[in-house]
This record gives C-alpha cells, structure tokens and sequence, in this order.
C-alpha cells in the first residue's frame, strides 16, 4: 500500500511545476485517500 502512494509522489514529481498546487495536488490527495480508507474499511 505504501508503495502505491510512493509510486503516485514519484509520478507527480515528472508534472510541471505550475501544477503543484492543480491536478498534482489533487492526485497526490487521491491517492492518500484511497489507502486511508482501506486501511479503515
């Protein structure tokens, strides 16, 4: 599971920078909300 949110973060790096606080965010969100709620359900 860790590895999915580590993969994601590497993944967004390759983004432009203008996009830190757009779609880079959001993702990064994302993807911490899924394994977040994994690890609850």
């Amino acid at each position: 599971m860790d590895d999915y949110v580590r993969l994601v973060y590497q993944f967004t790096k390759t983004f432009p920078r203008v996009e830190i606080y757009g779609i880079t965010s959001q993702i990064r969100r994302s993807a911490l909300s899924v394994i977040l709620n994994y690890i609850e359900g």
